[in-house]
């Protein structure tokens, strides 16, 4: 492989203005993310009616009875092969995307959790039900890497913010999709069906719905020159060129600079926790763990009276904004978004008996009052 032609591969994505073309592969590519949160986020929202099917006694979960000596049982059991699956998926089959492509294995991992869900739909045991949402979680471990991966190698570095808070807004879209569905379907049985079940399933039609648009998605000509095979990476990008040419015109020149600074040596896995990528990559490790760090709050939950937690959160919060707005140390504003972090996952983790968690967006049907669902874990 020519590390001159690779850069220049990378050089004339980066040169791609805005356009319809490239906004279009962006929407495409996440609304594959949007019905993986609809499958991540809908056990909140069809909690109650999983659990009035009796599917979580110690006599339908089977071997995931066992769970409880972990402090796991019931619906907690489900959550739990939630994110087992992921972790599986995210820690064994990562690389997929880079031994077999981006499109090949994002195409792969949609079908993979739509079957698993679609299958899963129909089980009348826990036992059941947990074996194929851990088969599912895989498919969204896989998904959810792949992503990321995908939207950086197609999207030229200066659009790379737009497009990922235009995927990130696409893909929440699916969160109050699958609230309102539970909310009319969860109370009922639709043609002798639970409710809960029409909800999992709508999820899975529309994720086919986006593998039988992926046409529109190229696979990315970066992966595509990295492995050798510049006529196709050459194809790719002249196909977009194509299409922003008819749409604005003209395209801007590929820089020199661009092409040199995308012409580097094959990386390795390896290299991310050697020289100067060492840090970075303990530093974004050491941010995504904390990310839940709030979840902390379990120590004193149960201790501290729900108002006090709220208007505590609330004020801790806002002191903790107005600090950031006059800090300039990046200790001090490090240290600043720890606490509002804090602050702000302890105020969401309220109400509700000891031994349960809440999901403060969840959304069930009662007596037509609006509540959230409790997962039992204990």
């Amino acid at each position: 492989m020519s590390g001159a032609s690779a850069a220049q591969i990378a050089a004339r994505l980066d040169r791609i203005p805005a356009s319809r073309a490239l906004w279009s592969i962006v929407v495409l590519i996440s609304l594959g993310g949007a019905f993986e949160f609809y499958d991540i986020f809908f056990p909140a929202y069809v909690a109650p009616g999983m659990q009035k099917s009796g599917l979580f006694t110690v006599d339908s979960l089977g071997v995931f009875a066992s769970l409880k000596a972990l402090q796991v049982a019931g619906f907690g059991t489900f959550v739990f092969s939630t994110f087992m699956g992921l972790w599986v998926g995210v820690v064994a089959l990562s690389q997929a995307a880079d031994r077999f492509g981006r499109k090949a294995v994002f195409t792969a991992s949609l079908l993979w959790y739509v079957a698993a869900t679609a299958i899963m739909a129909f089980q009348h045991s826990g036992e059941g039900l947990n074996v194929w949402r851990f088969i599912a979680g895989v498919g969204f471990g896989v998904q959810l890497v792949t992503i990321d991966t995908y939207l950086v190698e197609l999207v030229p570095a200066g659009l790379r913010g737009r497009a990922f808070s235009t995927n990130q807004c696409i893909c929440f879209t699916a969160v109050p999709l699958v609230a309102l569905l539970a909310w009319l379907l969860v109370p009922s049985a639709p043609l002798g069906l639970e409710g809960w079940r029409w909800v999992v399933l709508l999820g899975s039609v529309g994720a086919i719905a986006v593998w039988a648009l992926r046409s529109g998605i190229p696979e990315s000509p970066r992966w595509l020159a990295a492995q050798g095979r510049l006529e196709e990476a050459d194809r790719v990008v002249s196909d977009i060129e194509r299409r922003v040419l008819e749409e604005l015109g003209s395209l801007p020149p590929v820089g020199p600079e661009a092409a040199r600074a995308n012409a580097a040596p094959r990386a390795r896995l390896a290299d991310i926790f050697r020289g100067r990528y060492r840090g970075r990559t303990l530093m974004l490790s050491i941010f995504n763990a904390a990310q839940v760090i709030g979840f902390l709050g379990a120590l004193f939950a149960d201790r501290v009276e729900r108002k006090t937690q709220i208007v505590g959160g609330l004020a801790c919060m806002g002191l903790a904004m107005a600090a950031f707005a006059r800090a300039s140390s990046p200790a001090l504003l490090i240290t600043i978004g720890i606490v509002f972090t804090l602050a702000a996952n302890t105020r969401r983790r309220r109400g509700g008996r000891r031994g349960r968690i809440h999901w403060p967006w969840a959304l069930s049907r009662s007596s037509g009052r609006r509540r959230g669902a409790s997962l039992s874990s204990s």
